[in-house]
């Protein structure tokens, strides 16, 4: 399977020099990426399909719907009930867990935001049906102490991926780290992940 890194970089009519520079890499990193010498990290892969708006699948050449079956709609605020523990959108406030029953959500750092005020809330598409989050306590960012075990659930559309990278993982001085190696950096916690306790 061909790799289609060049071809979702020239759909977004950018030149390597700016996509390198959005994903924080070199020009000659990105140019052996798409010219299939050498392999983006995890990291770097997530991304791309980030910044060129396309699901990892299509990247890699596992699909040719460069959005798979996944978007984004806004939920009517009588849906939420039916969304307990699973993540929503807000444009003001990023990412945040419904609690139906307090009828609040809860914000990464713990803080409970009454659902008046929390704007319009989005979705994905499918959501996270498939497996909800775990019915333990999300973590702020200041709560991941080097040494101690979290499960780690994925932020992304991409349900295969969600599937794949979450589990739990040992957090380190500047990322977390599961028993196969996989990463997530803690600059990138409630952007991309987030962590829950034990138990």
């Amino acid at each position: 399977m061909a790799r289609k890194f060049k071809e979702a970089r020239q759909m977004h009519k950018l030149t390597i020099a700016e996509a390198a520079e959005r994903l924080g890499v070199s020009s000659a990193a990105l140019s052996t990426w798409e010219s299939e010498k050498k392999s983006p990290t995890l990291d770097n892969l997530i991304g791309m399909a980030e910044l060129y708006g396309v699901t990892t699948d299509y990247l890699l050449g596992r699909s040719n719907e460069p959005h798979g079956n996944s978007g984004t709609r806004a939920l009517a605020p009588e849906e939420l009930r039916v969304r307990n523990g699973m993540p929503v959108w807000s444009e003001r406030h990023g990412w945040l867990l419904v609690d139906a029953a307090a009828s609040c959500l809860l914000r990464p750092d713990g803080a409970k935001l009454p659902l008046l005020n929390a704007g319009e809330l989005f979705a994905l598409e499918p959501t996270y049906a498939a497996a909800p989050l775990p019915q333990r306590s999300m973590l702020c960012r200041e709560e991941l102490k080097p040494g101690i075990s979290v499960w780690v659930e994925p932020i992304s559309p991409d349900a295969a991926l969600r599937n794949e990278l979450r589990g739990w993982y040992r957090i380190y001085d500047t990322f977390a780290e599961n028993d196969v190696g996989h990463r997530f950096p803690l600059s990138s916690y409630t952007a991309r992940w987030l962590a829950f306790t034990e138990e």
